[in-house]
C-alpha cells in the first residue's frame, strides 16, 4: 500500500477515534460536574504517565528503525512491562503528591496502564500493513465502546468509577487485537523479507540511533510534564478547575496527536519521506482546526449550552488553543531528525524545553501571593507556544537525502 493511501487509512479512522474522543469530552462537559471530570483526569493521566515512561518512546524507536531492529513487537512490549514494573514506585508517587489518595486509585491505575499499554503496541504494529477495516477495528471501536458506556454512567450517577470502568473497558477492546496484530505483522515481515528490502530499509531511514538513557530521559521529561500539570493545578486550585483544565486538553490536545500519528508515524512506518509542503500544510491545517475549536467553544459558552458550572472554561480556551496549535506544527515535522540521524539531538532539544515548561508551571509554588489560574495558564502556555513554533522551525531545516536509485 503506498504512503498516500496508508496515511488516508491511518488518518480517516484515527480521525473518527478523534471525534469519538471529542464527543466523549462533550459528554463530560454535558453529564457530569467539574468535581468527577478532574477525579476522573487525574487518574487517568497517572496510568498515562506510567505507560508511557515504561514504553520509553519504544514504538517511535522501533518504526524509525524498521528493516534494522532486531527486536520483535513481542519483545518489545514485554520489555515495556518489564519497565514499567520497577517504574511503579513514580506511579504511586504521582497519587499521592497529587492529593487524590493512593487506593483504590491505584488499581484503577494498574488496569488502565496494562491495557493502554497493550493497546498502544497494537495500533504501532498495525502502521506496517494498514487496511481500513483492521484499522477501523483498532482505532475505532476501543473509544466507541468508552464513549457509548459514559453515556451508561450518567444514567447511572454520573460518578468518577463509572467514568474510569468505561475508558477501562475501552481499553480492554484495544488490547485484545494486540494478537492478532502481531500475528499480521509476522506475516508481512515474511513476505516482504529480502536482501534488497532490508538494503532499501537500511538506505531510506537515518534510523534511532538514541542510547536507551536518553529515549528514557526523553520520555522521562514529556510524561512528567503532562502530568504534573494535572497533578499541581489539582494541588493549587481543586478539582473543579482541574476539571475545566482537563477538558479542554483533552479536547484539543487529540489534534496535535492525530496530526503526529497521520503524518510522522506513517512515515516512518512506510520508510518514506512526506515533502516539505506536506508535512508544514498537515501542521498548518492542524493548528486551524484547534482555533476553530477554540472559536465553537466560545460560542457554546455564550449560548449557556453547559451550564454555570463549567463557566470556568472560558480560562483555558484561548492559551490552550496556542499552546496545542504550536504543537501541531512541532508534531508534523517530528519525523525529519530520525530521517537524518539527528534523533539524539531532537531528544536533548524537547528535555530542555520540557524543562523550560516544567520550570515555568511549577513557579507559582514557591510564590509570595496566590497563585491565579487565568495569569498561571497564560504564562504556561506562552512559553509552550513559543518554545514550539522555535522548535518547528529548527526541525524544517532538516533535508532528508533522497534515497539512491
Amino acid at each position: 500500500m503506498s504512503l498516500a493511501h496508508t496515511r488516508m487509512a491511518v488518518a480517516v479512522s484515527s480521525t473518527l477515534a478523534f471525534g469519538l474522543q471529542g464527543l466523549l469530552a462533550l459528554t463530560l462537559l454535558w453529564g457530569y460536574t467539574p468535581a468527577v471530570v478532574g477525579e476522573f483526569s487525574v487518574i487517568s493521566q497517572v496510568a498515562f504517565f506510567w505507560v508511557t515512561l515504561a514504553m520509553a518512546q519504544g514504538p517511535l524507536s522501533w518504526l524509525a528503525n524498521a528493516g534494522q531492529s532486531v527486536m520483535t513487537p513481542q519483545q518489545a512490549w514485554l520489555q515495556s512491562l518489564a519497565r514499567g514494573l520497577w517504574l511503579l514506585p513514580l506511579a504511586l508517587i504521582a497519587l499521592w503528591w497529587s492529593a487524590q489518595g493512593v487506593w483504590p486509585a491505584l488499581l484503577w491505575v494498574c488496569a488502565l496502564a496494562f491495557t493502554q499499554l497493550t493497546w498502544l503496541w497494537a495500533q504501532t504494529s498495525a502502521l506496517q500493513s494498514p487496511e481500513p477495516r483492521w484499522q477501523f477495528r483498532l482505532r475505532v471501536l476501543p473509544p466507541l465502546v468508552a464513549w457509548a458506556l459514559s453515556l451508561v454512567g450518567i444514567a447511572l450517577g454520573a460518578e468518577a468509577p463509572l467514568l474510569l470502568a468505561a475508558a477501562l473497558a475501552g481499553y480492554a477492546l484495544g488490547a485484545t487485537c494486540w494478537p492478532q496484530a502481531r500475528e499480521r505483522l509476522a506475516l508481512l515481515d515474511a513476505a516482504r523479507a529480502s536482501p534488497e528490502a532490508s538494503e532499501d530499509a537500511l538506505d531510506a531511514l537515518g534510523g534511532d540511533d538514541r542510547s536507551t538513557l536518553l529515549r528514557l530521559a526523553h520520555t522521562f521529561a514529556d510524561a512528567v510534564l503532562a502530568t504534573a500539570i494535572l497533578v499541581v493545578w489539582q494541588r493549587l486550585y481543586g478539582t473543579a478547575e482541574t476539571g475545566a483544565l482537563a477538558a479542554v486538553l483533552r479536547l484539543m490536545g487529540f489534534v496535535p496527536a492525530l496530526v503526529h500519528l497521520a503524518g510522522a508515524q506513517v512515515a516512518l512506518a512506510q520508510a518514506a519521506r512526506s515533502g516539505f509542503g506536506g508535512s508544514w500544510g498537515l501542521g498548518l491545517f492542524g493548528f486551524a482546526a484547534v482555533l476553530v475549536m477554540a472559536y465553537a467553544g466560545e460560542w457554546v459558552l455564550e449560548w449557556g449550552a453547559l451550564g454555570p458550572a463549567w463557566t470556568g472554561l472560558w480560562t483555558y480556551l484561548a492559551p490552550l488553543a496556542l499552546w496545542q496549535g504550536s504543537a501541531c506544527l512541532s508534531a508534523a515535522l517530528a519525523h525529519r531528525p530520525f530521517q537524518v540521524g539527528a534523533a539524539r539531538a531532537y531528544s536533548r532539544a524537547c528535555i530542555a524545553l520540557a524543562s523550560l515548561q516544567g520550570l515555568t508551571l511549577v513557579w507559582p509554588l514557591w510564590g509570595d501571593r496566590p497563585a491565579d489560574p487565568s495569569e498561571h495558564v497564560g504564562r504556561l502556555a506562552t512559553v509552550s507556544a513559543l518554545g514550539l513554533l522555535a522548535m518547528a522551525l529548527w526541525l524544517g531545516k532538516f533535508r532528508p537525502v533522497s534515497p539512491r536509485p
